[in-house]
């Protein structure tokens, strides 16, 4: 039980420590990788508004374009790799229906007393580059449920209608008070919102809470 507590009341944590480091390895790697390409793309066009006088700059101007072409792949080349980086070990040769049911699986797992339900429908028309980001959304109200809720049930739900997944992460628990749907969900809702995504929450005190995610697919 404290092994589960650990892992779980660390989550938090964990998504600020992923955050700030990428932010870190961003500005360190890509961001000067691109504000090199600045550098040469201005130096090119002032050079290129003196090229009829002076011919001899387009052999400077090609070099500087030859050089800021480089720096980009080397910029993409980075992003790649945070994005391969980002993405959840359950999800690395898994498709999303597998890897949410893994997740579940080793949270009931890890929770003593808390059984989950899960609905999973449509899960197969996420498209790749959301699979990630709809993963996490799961796993992060899960922790949430765990963290806050004392529940001993929760229903997951999913289902795509209009082109548009809805989650819904539903509990028998304590309920949530106004300050904690603010505060406490404001992590959830960011992952929602950074993919276009809205979050609405439904808690009443001792009869549980429902979290509804909305993602355009």
């Amino acid at each position: 039980m404290k092994t589960a507590q650990r892992k779980h009341v660390s989550h938090s944590t964990e998504i600020q420590q992923e955050r700030s480091r990428l932010a870190r390895d961003i500005h360190d790697g890509a961001a000067q990788y691109l504000i090199y390409v600045q550098q040469m793309l201005s130096h090119a066009l002032q050079l290129l508004e003196e090229l009829p006088q002076h011919p001899e700059y387009r052999l400077m101007i090609y070099a500087d374009l030859g050089r800021a072409a480089h720096s980009v792949e080397m910029a993409l080349a980075e992003l790649r790799q945070y994005i391969i980086a980002l993405t959840p070990p359950q999800l690395q040769g898994h498709d999303l229906p597998t890897a949410i049911r893994d997740l579940l699986a080793d949270f009931m797992l890890n929770s003593p007393g808390l059984t989950i339900a899960a609905d999973l429908q449509d899960m197969q028309a996420v498209p790749r580059p959301l699979a990630p980001t709809v993963f996490r959304l799961i796993q992060e109200a899960l922790h949430n449920i765990y963290k806050h809720a004392q529940a001993s049930t929760v229903a997951l739900r999913s289902s795509v209608h209009a082109g548009v997944l809805l989650l819904e992460i539903g509990d028998n628990g304590k309920g949530l008070t106004s300050d904690a749907i603010q505060n406490g969900l404001r992590s959830l809702r960011e992952r929602a919102q950074d993919v276009g995504g809205t979050l609405e929450v439904e808690s009443r005190p001792e009869r549980g809470t429902t979290v509804r995610i909305r993602i355009p697919l």
